[in-house]
C-alpha cells in the first residue's frame, strides 16, 4: 500500500504539532483573536471572551446544565424515566464545550456518543447529529493527544467525518458550526479554508431565520462565535447582531 504520509510529513507533525492546538485553550484563542484583528477580522467584541467556546454564558450553562440532570437522576434516584433523546443530546452538546478545555469531559462525551449511537441503532432521525458530535470529539481528542502521529490521526479521522455529513446535509446548521469550530484555529499546515469559508457563510445566513436550530442559550453562543472570530461582511454581522436583540 502506498504510504500517504511519508516520514516528512511525521518529522513536520512533530515539530509543530506539540505546540500548536487544534481547538484553542482560553489563553491561545485571546492571542488567535489579537491575531485576527491585525489581519483585517472585525474587532474582538467589549464583552470577556477568552476562549472561542469560552463566549458569554455557555460555559456556565453547559456546567449548570450538567449539575441539573445530575441532580435530577439523584433525587429519582434510578426510578424516573430515561432521559429523552432531547435532553441526551443537550447533555452531550454540553460536555462538548467543556471538553475543549478538559480532556476528562472529552472522554466522558465520547462514551455518551457511543451509547447514543448504541440506541439509536442507525435508524433514528438524530443519527447525523449524534455523528458530528462524534467526528467534532474526535478532534477535540487531537488537540488533547501528546503523541504526534495520534494527533494528526484523530483530526483526520473527525475531519473525514464531519466533511462527509456536511456534504450530504449542507443545510444542517449544528454540522457546519460542528465544522466550523474544529478547523477554525487550526495551525497552517492543516489549514481548510474553503470549507471554513463555507461554513461562515452558510451559519450567517441562516442562523437569523432559524433559532430554533439550537436551544436558547446555545444559540446565543453560537452567533456570538461567529461575531468574535468570523471574518462577516458588515451586512451578515448587522444580522447576526440583530438575531441576538431579538
Amino acid at each position: 500500500m502506498r504510504n500517504l504520509f511519508p516520514v516528512r510529513t511525521w518529522m513536520l507533525a512533530a515539530v509543530l504539532i506539540p505546540s500548536a492546538s487544534l481547538i484553542p485553550s482560553a489563553a491561545e484563542a485571546q492571542a488567535a483573536q489579537s491575531q485576527t484583528r491585525e489581519g483585517g477580522h472585525p474587532p474582538e467584541s467589549s464583552q470577556d471572551s477568552s476562549s472561542a467556546f469560552d463566549v458569554p454564558g455557555l460555559t456556565e450553562w453547559a456546567e449548570g446544565h450538567i449539575a441539573r440532570l445530575d441532580s435530577v437522576a439523584i433525587a429519582s434516584d434510578g426510578t424516573g424515566n430515561s432521559p429523552s433523546m432531547e435532553e441526551s443530546l443537550e447533555r452531550l452538546r454540553a460536555m462538548y464545550h467543556l471538553s475543549v478545555e478538559k480532556d476528562d469531559w472529552a472522554g466522558v462525551a465520547r462514551d455518551s456518543v457511543a451509547a447514543l449511537r448504541l440506541r439509536t441503532a442507525g435508524i433514528s432521525e438524530w443519527d447525523v447529529t449524534i455523528e458530528g458530535y462524534r467526528g467534532a470529539l474526535e478532534v477535540v481528542r487531537a488537540k488533547h493527544s501528546k503523541w504526534p502521529p495520534n494527533k494528526l490521526k484523530y483530526f483526520n479521522r473527525g475531519a473525514a467525518t464531519l466533511d462527509a455529513l456536511v456534504e450530504v446535509n449542507p443545510d444542517d446548521l449544528e454540522l457546519r458550526y460542528l465544522r466550523f469550530a474544529s478547523y477554525r484555529f487550526l495551525p497552517f499546515f492543516l489549514r481548510r479554508d474553503d470549507a471554513l469559508a463555507a461554513d461562515l457563510r452558510a451559519l450567517a445566513s441562516g442562523l437569523p431565520d432559524q433559532p430554533e436550530a439550537f436551544s436558547p442559550v446555545v444559540y446565543a453562543g453560537v452567533v456570538r462565535f461567529l461575531l468574535e472570530n468570523g471574518n462577516l461582511t458588515e451586512d451578515e454581522r448587522a444580522r447576526l447582531e440583530g438575531a441576538l436583540s431579538t
